[in-house]
């Protein structure tokens, strides 16, 4: 059940998905890397607002890897990469995506 302190409609602001990407990946850690209901909600708000959104993009890709979907985890992981600037980031990926294909 969605709870209605924010299923509410949001106002639209130039980084709105950046905010939902940020809370939904704080989530996700707090809720020990699973997703509900709230968190769903929330990552697919910032691919809506934000669709090259690296940080949503790499949740959504870990939300089909956890749904044993590896096809579309690595097409979101791949998109991820083409706008993830953090050379880390960007390594944390390759191997993820590499690891897909072994």
């Amino acid at each position: 059940r969605i709870d209605a302190s924010y299923s509410h409609q949001e106002p639209e602001y130039p980084f709105s998905g950046y905010i939902f990407s940020d809370y939904a990946q704080a989530l996700f850690f707090v809720q020990k890397n699973t997703f509900s209901d709230k968190l769903h909600y929330l990552l697919d708000q910032a691919l809506a607002r934000s669709p090259n959104n690296p940080v949503a993009l790499t949740l959504n890709g870990l939300r089909f890897f956890q749904e044993d979907k590896k096809s579309n985890a690595e097409a979101e992981w791949t998109k991820a990469l083409k706008f993830t600037t953090n050379l880390s980031e960007r390594r944390v990926l390759e191997e993820a995506i590499k690891g897909l294909n072994q």
